[in-house]
């Protein structure tokens, strides 16, 4: 007990503590009260499927309205990028076309950046956050998903990785480049292919980080041995 309080509570706290969980914890219910709770969680789950059923509908009535766009086709043809993801996205911008630069997208989801500068000091740059927060969350989402299929976009994410590890902050950044090749796709109207140029590059730095990784073990090793 004393563990489990993290030494929170006085030996005297913690003996009366056992004494009332003796004739508290563990009582046996009547029959009635067992019905009850029968009867409650039966409710509860009745419950939750029923509104796990109106989510499935809710995901394929967006999907069917998502897939009305020309574009559709387009953005999941970007690996990583589920049909969910796009209609969700669609959702929130409404029409790619009203958009003339992928900044102006980054600018609604509150993804452009903003220095805190007094006059005397210059601070670190970061998002303004002023904008449509659920863009900014499938921005990030999709950002998360694509640098893992993407040379574009995991190019860009390991090379800032190398520099700084902040996971968290160049996912955030690599959004931007997610948003550039949306809009170049839906302005060229095609579907995403494969450049060779960009996945020699990608194999090249990856093969570079191992290299890296490994200098920085084999150190370790001999001071071990």
């Amino acid at each position: 007990m004393e563990k489990v309080s993290r030494k929170q509570k006085g030996l005297k706290v913690l003996k009366k503590i056992r004494e009332a969980a003796q004739t508290s914890i563990g009582l046996s219910l009547d029959q009635e009260q067992i019905k009850a709770a029968h009867i409650t969680r039966d409710a509860w789950v009745a419950m939750l499927q029923t509104v796990l059923i109106q989510v499935d509908l809710f995901r394929a009535q967006i999907i069917a309205r998502a897939k009305e766009k020309p574009y559709f086709n387009i953005l999941t043809s970007i690996m990583g990028i589920n049909e969910l993801s796009v209609a969700l996205f669609i959702a929130e911008v409404r029409d790619l076309h009203h958009f003339r630069h992928y900044k102006q997208i980054e600018s609604f989801a509150g993804l452009s950046l903003r220095c805190s500068d007094s006059g005397t000091y210059r601070g670190y740059r970061h998002i303004n956050h002023i904008g449509n927060g659920r863009l900014r969350s499938i921005l990030y989402n999709m950002t998360v998903e694509t640098k893992n299929h993407i040379p574009e976009i995991r190019i860009c994410f390991l090379k800032r990785q190398m520099k700084h590890d902040r996971y968290r902050r160049n996912i955030i950044a690599c959004s931007s480049n997610l948003l550039k090749l949306i809009m170049a796709l839906v302005r060229a109207n095609r579907p995403y292919e494969f450049r060779e140029e960009k996945v020699k590059e990608l194999h090249e730095l990856e093969n570079q980080i191992e290299l890296l990784q490994e200098k920085k073990i084999k150190p370790t090793l001999k001071k071990a041995s």
